[in-house]
């Protein structure tokens, strides 16, 4: 962050970009863009990576998905995630994102009597929310549920049953 606001102030105020107009502020955002990914990138390079510990101790609170954990899981005796196990969890984003969006269109579109395309819009968010429906499984397995459950227990000293229902 300090990256960007330091190219921002530059941008602004050492080189006089205007960034009013639609050509100067393209011009500040790549430039913001590219300077700030070289500044990350390097900084991912040049500092240590975390110790295994920390990596352990977030993936058995997260349980993160993607290949890159793959390593962690298996020294951790889980199985490990594949590229592919992603592939529920993109479709299930990108109906999401086409479910909002296309409703907000729809919504707009009825707002001002277009109901030709107000209605597109809305058969498609229904679609994009009916595949959402049939296909998202919820957040986390339910053994990194039942985990969680049994550390709180512990915790608390406390005894309680946990009931799962599946649909």
């Amino acid at each position: 962050m300090g990256a960007a606001l330091l190219v921002t102030l530059l941008i602004e105020g050492g080189f006089k970009l205007n960034v009013e107009s639609p050509d100067g502020f393209v011009i500040s955002m790549l430039i913001t863009v590219l300077l700030t990914t070289v500044v990350w990138v390097s900084v991912t390079f040049v500092t240590s990576p975390e110790p295994d510990e920390v990596l352990s101790s977030f993936y058995q609170r997260v349980r993160p998905e993607g290949p890159g954990w793959r390593p962690v899981a298996l020294r951790l005796g889980h199985e490990g995630s594949t590229l592919a196990s992603l592939l529920p969890a993109a479709l299930n984003w990108l109906c999401g994102v086409v479910f909002v969006y296309y409703s907000l269109f729809a919504v707009g579109k009825l707002i001002f009597k277009e109901w030709l395309q107000g209605g597109i819009f809305l058969g498609v968010s229904v679609i994009a929310w009916v595949i959402l429906l049939r296909t998202f499984s919820g957040f986390g397995s339910n053994d990194a549920q039942n985990s969680q459950s049994s550390q709180v227990t512990a915790e608390t000293g406390s005894t309680r049953s946990n009931s799962t229902t599946t649909q």
